[in-house]
Parts: structure tokens; C-alpha cells; sequence
């Protein structure tokens, strides 16, 4: 079942821009952290917009189903800019982090106030023997920071 009318509910081009902006003002884009509090009020005010729009749908009687896929597409939406955003501020060249959506947000049931299920897969600097920690590259960790951060 497709989402009717996404852009009503998010308008991710609109959001992209609007985190760009913010991130332009700044004196030192390679301060991640002020990267993260400058773009983190634009997605949590996207997220909540739509939410409301969902929410307010439901309640007019759109249907359940129809509110548990849009708000996990809403959901998808966000997290694919902040790692857009992510990667554009840790200048990340390559594709090195991919996250899945695991529960019921990855069976497109996302209640109004349920967690956030995701699983990061991120791919090690080398070859590791079992019982080593998990080595990440600094782009790699500070990619998974960036976005931990601003998801949590």
C-alpha cells in the first residue's frame, strides 16, 4: 500500500535545503558537533509536522494500516537525511554504513509512540579475527556518531 500524498506529510527536498542553510551559517563546518545542533531543531520539527499530518488523518478515520506505513515512511524519510546530511558533514566519499529497520518499524508498523528499531551495519577497517573489537575508520565512527546521535 503506497503512501498518499508523501510530500503532504514531509517535504524532503524542502527539509534538505533547509538543513543545507543551516549548515552554511556556520563558522566551522568541520565542528560535527555544531553540525548536529544545527540541523537537529529542522528534522525534529519535520518529524513532528508529520506526525501531526498522520495523526490527524487517523483520526479522521484514514485507517490504521494506512497510519502505520506512512509513519514509517515518515520515519524512513528522516533517517535518509540525516544520513545524507551525515555523509555531506563527515565527507564521506564511499557508501561504508547501511541501517535496516528491524520490528516493527521494519515491518511498516510504526505506532505514533513506538521505538525506533534500526540496526547499523558498518564495514570494519580489516579483516578481524573473532574475538578482536570492531576497528572503525574516523569517517566511519564519526558517520555513526553523527547519526546516533541526532536519531536518538
Amino acid at each position: 500500500m503506497p503512501v498518499r500524498h508523501p510530500q503532504a506529510i514531509l517535504n524532503k527536498e524542502q527539509v534538505l535545503s533547509a538543513c543545507r542553510l543551516a549548515l552554511d551559517g556556520l563558522k566551522d563546518r568541520d565542528d560535527l558537533a555544531s553540525c548536529r545542533l544545527a540541523i537537529q531543531p529542522i528534522l525534529t520539527e519535520a518529524l513532528a509536522c508529520g506526525t501531526e499530518m498522520i495523526h490527524n488523518r487517523f483520526m479522521l478515520n484514514a485507517g490504521s494500516t494506512a497510519a502505520l506505513k506512512e509513519r514509517s515512511w515518515l520515519v524512513d524519510q528522516v533517517i535518509k537525511l540525516t544520513m545524507q546530511v551525515g555523509r555531506e558533514c563527515v565527507k564521506a566519499k564511499k557508501n561504508f554504513m547501511a541501517i535496516l529497520a528491524t520490528g516493527g518499524y521494519g515491518r511498516h508498523e510504526l505506532f505514533f509512540h513506538s521505538d525506533i528499531d534500526i540496526l547499523l551495519l558498518v564495514r570494519p577497517v580489516a579483516e578481524q579475527n573473532d574475538d578482536a573489537p570492531l576497528v572503525l575508520d574516523d569517517t566511519t565512527r564519526n558517520l555513526v556518531d553523527f547519526v546516533l546521535y541526532l536519531l536518538w
